[in-house]
């Protein structure tokens, strides 16, 4: 896995906050805010990640597409709207 400065818990706390800035703040519908929280995250681990390569836009193709295999591990599964499992 990928070392970053956020852990999984970060990321996943700083997902959640800016959703809930699109979706309260901005009225943004749920799936709209959830789409761009999702992406503003990505795109920052990418930049994160991007400083910590070198500058070959091959390795940094590579770094990106490691860190979305990364998340899809430590987040496929979680329900983001359901985090208990209380199914409602």
């Amino acid at each position: 896995m990928i070392e970053t400065s956020m852990s999984a818990y970060q990321l996943a706390d700083e997902a959640i906050g800016i959703f809930l800035e699109y979706r309260d703040v901005h009225g943004w519908g749920e799936t709209e805010a959830r789409q761009k929280a999702a992406s503003e995250v990505q795109q920052g681990v990418n930049a994160e990640i991007e400083l910590h390569q070198d500058t070959n836009t091959d390795d940094a193709a590579y770094w990106r597409d490691v860190a979305a295999e990364n998340a899809m591990e430590d987040f496929g599964d979680y329900n983001w709207f359901d985090p208990q499992g209380e199914g409602g």
